[in-house]
């Protein structure tokens, strides 16, 4: 991805087991919003694309079907999200089933901030958590040692 995304990401302690987590999961949707999720995902490629962090953050707030019913097993979902927005987040979003969430910033100054401000609200909502403000590695995935543990809270 040739665009300098950077994020906060925050993991509260709280178990979601993941076949509970599929087991939620409605067995139809509305075409409606089957349509919806799928032009979101073609909005959120394009945004990836022509670089456009502004169309990436809509992007990932606007899922119909599966965050809607998988954020009821993170309790501090609202509390988190609703922080990562009031700091300044282009978007924010859970991060496969969770409990993990993650939002998406301008810059790196941008993103700790909004991690420091999603980590006080998990934290004032009763859960520890860990949060670490990143970018995406060039690379790509592989086994390295974190190099900044200042950044885990």
């Amino acid at each position: 991805i040739p665009v300098p995304i950077h994020f906060a990401v925050v993991r509260p302690e709280v178990r979601v087991l993941t076949r509970e987590a599929r087991a939620i999961l409605p067995q139809s949707v509305p075409l409606r919003d089957a349509v919806h999720n799928a032009s979101s995902l073609a909005f959120l490629v394009d945004a990836l694309r022509a670089g456009d962090l502004m169309e990436l953050g809509r992007a990932i707030e606007q899922d119909r079907i599966v965050e809607p019913v998988r954020a009821t097993l993170v309790p501090c979902y609202d509390a988190v999200l609703g922080a990562a927005r009031e700091a300044g987040s282009l978007g924010a979003a859970l991060s496969g089933s969770g409990p993990a969430m993650f939002a998406v910033a301008e810059s790196a100054d941008a993103a700790e901030a909004v991690c420091e401000a999603m980590t006080a609200a998990a934290l004032a909502a009763g859960y520890h958590v860990t949060g670490l403000a990143c970018g995406i590695d060039p690379i790509g995935a592989r086994t390295t040692e974190l190099k900044a543990p200042e950044a885990l809270y």
